[in-house]
């Protein structure tokens, strides 16, 4: 499979991650992820899962809970013009679990534009999400918002791999007998 660029997963919400982040595109020019966060537990754990997801953290921003949604939304910016970065993971937990991140998601989906890089968000306080990502759609493309720190970075992982297995070169077909 994964000579043929299949990406193989392990489950059908898998799949979704996944294809969310492809749908959104581009793809990732490397392994390297960028962590944005408002959460100091959020950057440990996407620490933690990406070793095992095949990504690695070249910088890591904690602005703390009180940061202000520009703000956060700014040092997101920064990130992707990052030329040491190939990918940005956004995650943001509102202070109060009532909050929504409608406002957040817009406005990280217009940072992502023409950024050249993938964004992923990792909103995990909302309890609308479902198993799969959510979209916040419109022009420019859609965002994929995960509902899990982890989802959104092996997704990363799986995508950083299947990007590198594109860039390969085609090689020669056998010669026809």
């Amino acid at each position: 499979f994964a000579n043929s660029g299949v990406i193989r997963v392990d489950t059908v919400a898998e799949l979704f991650d996944v294809g969310a982040l492809i749908a959104a595109g581009p793809l990732p020019q490397g392994d390297r992820i960028a962590v944005v966060t408002n959460a100091a537990a959020l950057a440990t754990l996407t620490v933690a899962k990406a070793p095992a997801a095949g990504v690695r953290i070249v910088a890591s921003t904690v602005l703390g809970p009180a940061v202000a949604e520009s703000t956060f939304v700014q040092a997101v910016a920064e990130a992707l013009k990052d030329p040491d970065v190939d990918a940005v993971l956004a995650a943001y937990a509102p202070v109060l679990l009532e909050a929504e991140h409608g406002d957040v998601a817009e406005a990280l989906r217009m940072v992502a534009d023409g950024a050249g890089k993938p964004l992923a968000a990792g909103l995990p306080a909302d309890p609308s999400f479902t198993v799969a990502p959510t979209y916040v759609d419109g022009d420019p493309p859609a965002l994929p918002i995960y509902p899990a720190i982890e989802e959104a970075v092996r997704a990363l992982g799986r995508v950083a791999r299947y990007a590198a297995w594109r860039r390969e070169p085609l090689g020669t077909p056998p010669p026809m007998s």
